[in-house]
């Protein structure tokens, strides 16, 4: 998250690799999450999106959704407007027990 597309976050090769993201202080409205994935223009990836308003209790938003393999930008992933102090992305490939994944920039909107 800091502006550059260039740069990732990369997992280590692990079972579904997981990001969380801590929006601010107090639990905000959120409806999407845009996601660059770095290697996205050669690879699809399978995902969850969860959210917690207390880091206690976690609620998926999003599940089983495949992003587009065509493009290194930004996929838009719309949501049902809900309170959320941390987004967390967690990826998924089916048949295999490790992974490892690559995203360049991830942003959450409160309106679409």
């Amino acid at each position: 998250m800091d502006g550059n597309l260039n740069t990732m976050w990369r997992s280590t090769n692990i079972f579904e690799p997981w990001l969380k993201l801590y929006l601010n202080g107090i639990p905000s409205l959120a409806c999407r999450v845009d996601i660059a994935w770095a290697d996205g223009n050669t690879r699809q990836y399978q995902f969850d999106v969860y959210v917690t308003d207390d880091n206690q209790i976690t609620r998926k938003i999003l599940q089983d959704i495949i992003s587009t393999g065509t493009s290194t930008g930004f996929e838009s992933y719309p949501f049902d407007p809900t309170n959320a102090r941390y987004v967390i992305i967690k990826i998924k490939h089916p048949g295999t027990t490790s992974i490892t994944a690559q995203i360049s920039e991830i942003k959450v909107f409160s309106d679409v």
